[in-house]
This record gives structure tokens, C-alpha cells and sequence, in this order.
């Protein structure tokens, strides 16, 4: 025990880990492991429990506010100065604490190569989970094109690129993972057909057409693939024929190109 009062297992020092010196610190150049076993014949566990009071009186209540955390799981790693935070799960409350309940949503995070982390998932008191990092993008054609030559790719203008992964006309996976891409075009009034595919790589994933009959209307055409993609893919929207054509207008409700990363 130093002499503030810390209690140390295996070292004479505090260690500050990112700014924290522990009550509690084990050391070890072994295992460094802390376990806690339950005799009992019973379904109950044993638990670690973190708890937290606004209250700045030993054993007293005092109700916690929205935004107050209850506690904070941290992982840290030496690099070789000091330890420093490499990711953490945390416990924060949300509105209508009392009356026996404490609404609270638990928060992932990690730690992408800079000085802290960043919210990567979270999952709500209300059991809903949200990726604010998750890739997903959302282009549109704010004009009609018409392909000069076969198997011409799309022109898009960018309505939202959360992640940056999209440039060029065309999205870049920046992970392996199953993803959802669709397409929604739309058909001039021409008495003609127009094939668009979605290309990942040098695959074609999926076609359409959209045949028509009559100049005097348009029609709509939808196009969808999910499926498992490698990391650095490059994956595009291409119109199959020389002459075939599609719908574009500066709303981009007509035609658009969209996709996210599902897990």
C-alpha cells in the first residue's frame, strides 16, 4: 500500500495507464490475470460490478444525469513511452433515470492510430444498434447518358460517402464483408432497350434491363446484389450497349446508385 493509499500487487510504483492511476494495480511479467470463481449450486454467477452516484459522500445516493457514465471497460497498450487507451466499452445513461430505472446505452470504441477513440458501435437502452463508422453511400445521375461505346460506366454525382470510400464513379471496399448494393434507373421515352449491370472487380454481380415499347413513356428499373466482397474491390455501375441510355436529373430521384456494408 503507497502512500496514497493504493494498493499494489507486484510493484513498489503506481502506474499512471493514460492518465489513470489505479486504487487497485496488479503487475506481473507472468500472467497478470485477475479471476473470480462461484461455488454454488445455483444458476448464479459471479460478478464485477462498476457502479457510479453523483453523490460525493462515501455511501451516498445521488441520482446520475443524462451523459454520466456508470463505468468504462479500457484496454491499453504500451508504445513504448507509456500506456495509452487502444479501446473501451462504456456505460453511458441517457434521460428518464428514477424510480428504479436507469436507462443507459453501451458504447464500443477503438482507437484508429491517433491519440484517442472513436464510437464505432452502440447499442441503445432501447436494444437498437447503431455503426456511425459503417461505409455506405448514396450517388445519383443529375443528367441522362447516353453510352458511346459498350459496357460504358455510369457518371455519378455523390449525395453522401460516409467513410470516403467512393471516387471516380465508382466505391472501394475498405473491408471484407458481405455488402447490399442497388441501382434504380430510369428509361427515356425511347422505343428501345437498356441493359445496366453492377461490376465488382472484373465480375459482373448482377443485370437489368428495361425494355420499352412506346416512346411516349419512361420506365423504372430496379437492380440489387448482396453477397461477400474482398477488401480493395472496386465496385461500379456499367451500361451494357453503345446507344442504350438512362435517365438523369439534378433532384436524383431518378436514377442512383446506393450501398452499404451489412457485416
Amino acid at each position: 500500500i503507497d502512500s496514497d493509499g493504493k494498493i499494489l500487487r507486484g510493484h513498489t510504483a503506481s502506474v499512471n495507464s493514460d492518465g489513470v492511476q489505479a486504487d487497485l494495480q496488479n503487475h506481473s511479467t507472468s500472467i497478470g490475470a485477475i479471476s473470480t470463481h462461484r461455488y454454488s449450486a445455483s444458476a448464479s454467477a459471479p460478478q464485477i460490478i462498476m457502479g457510479k452516484s453523483r453523490s460525493g459522500t462515501l455511501g451516498g445516493d445521488t441520482v446520475l444525469q443524462a451523459g454520466d457514465y456508470c463505468g468504462i471497460l479500457g484496454f491499453h497498450g504500451n508504445d513504448g513511452s507509456g500506456f495509452h487507451e487502444a479501446g473501451q466499452i462504456a456505460v453511458i445513461v441517457q434521460s428518464g433515470v428514477g424510480n428504479d430505472d436507469i436507462p443507459a446505452d453501451m458504447v464500443f470504441q477503438t482507437n484508429a492510430g491517433g491519440t484517442g477513440t472513436t464510437e464505432r458501435m452502440r447499442i441503445t437502452s432501447d436494444g437498437e444498434i447503431t455503426t456511425p463508422a459503417n461505409p455506405v453511400f448514396r450517388v445519383y445521375a443529375p443528367t441522362s447518358q447516353t453510352a458511346s461505346g459498350n459496357n460504358e460506366q455510369v457518371t455519378w454525382t455523390e449525395e453522401l460517402d460516409r467513410g470516403g470510400n467512393f471516387a471516380s464513379n465508382q466505391f472501394t471496399t475498405p473491408v471484407t464483408g458481405v455488402y447490399s448494393f442497388n441501382v434504380q434507373f430510369l428509361s427515356p421515352n425511347q422505343t428501345a432497350s437498356t441493359d445496366l449491370y453492377i461490376k465488382a472487380g472484373s465480375d459482373s454481380l448482377a443485370y437489368a434491363r428495361s425494355v420499352l415499347t412506346s416512346s411516349a413513356c419512361h420506365k423504372t428499373t430496379h437492380l440489387s446484389w448482396i453477397g461477400t466482397v474482398t477488401a480493395g474491390t472496386v465496385v461500379s455501375v456499367h451500361i451494357s450497349t453503345a446507344g442504350e441510355s438512362i435517365y438523369g436529373d439534378a433532384s436524383g430521384d431518378w436514377t442512383h446508385f446506393q450501398g452499404h456494408l451489412i457485416g
